[in-house]
């Protein structure tokens, strides 16, 4: 209806130009709408499942924990006028449950982004830096680190309890300026239609210990 107007109201206004321009203007249609793909799944009353896992980065050595996480979409909120989702992650081991994190997010075009507006993953924008800054020494260093968020390893096959997936990873990155310049890195691996289905959780920074959680269960809609 909208093009049928733009039409009429182009030629009303056609009969009042000067006779000499017999050249019409051409309208430029409308662009089509792409649709991305899906990576975050964040719809409500999804869950996630994951085994803890210790990792030796130099000798390549697995330990599966008998501890794990669970992620689940809990609610929807709107914030400055988009919708985003509230994800709650809790620790569960023989003993006991524990809360220990929530996550504001949505997926915006080929972005999965927080409430920060800080992006966490992207299926297309893949080589550019998303983030870059130090950290300079605290309680938690006595070095100073430069902190780089990319996007890596696009199109790997892994292979996890909950099955083998295509995914393409966030990448935080902290490389050391003065203790033998050593980098480490965070990882967090998604997959189409599924979402987040590997991430590093922790890293023993004197030793090459690396702490990773791995999909051993979920439900998507």
């Amino acid at each position: 209806m909208k093009y049928r107007i733009c039409v009429i109201a182009f030629a009303t206004l056609s009969l009042f130009s000067c006779k000499k321009d017999k050249t019409e203007q051409p309208i430029n249609p409308t662009p089509s709408t792409k649709v991305y793909d899906d990576y975050s799944a964040v719809k409500q009353g999804n869950y996630w499942i994951y085994q803890h896992y210790t990792l030796d980065s130099i000798n390549g050595a697995e330990h599966a924990e008998n501890s794990f996480d669970s992620c689940y979409v809990v609610a929807d909120t709107i914030i400055n006028g988009k919708a985003y989702h509230h994800t709650i992650t809790v620790s569960m081991s023989q003993s006991s449950t524990i809360p220990i994190g929530h996550d504001i997010i949505r997926d915006s075009l080929s972005y999965v982004v927080n409430h920060n507006g800080e992006i966490q993953f992207s299926s297309e924008d893949l080589y550019r830096v998303f983030r870059s800054f130090t950290f300079e020494p605290n309680s938690a260093t006595s070095d100073t680190m430069q902190v780089t968020e990319i996007m890596g390893f696009i199109n790997t096959p892994i292979t996890l309890p909950a099955g083998t997936f295509t995914t393409s990873s966030f990448r935080r990155i902290f490389s050391y300026k003065t203790v033998n310049k050593k980098q480490v890195e965070y990882c967090y691996s998604y997959a189409k239609n599924i979402g987040l289905v590997r991430y590093t959780t922790g890293i023993y920074l004197g030793a090459p210990m690396v702490l990773e959680n791995r999909l051993v269960r979920y439900r998507v809609q």
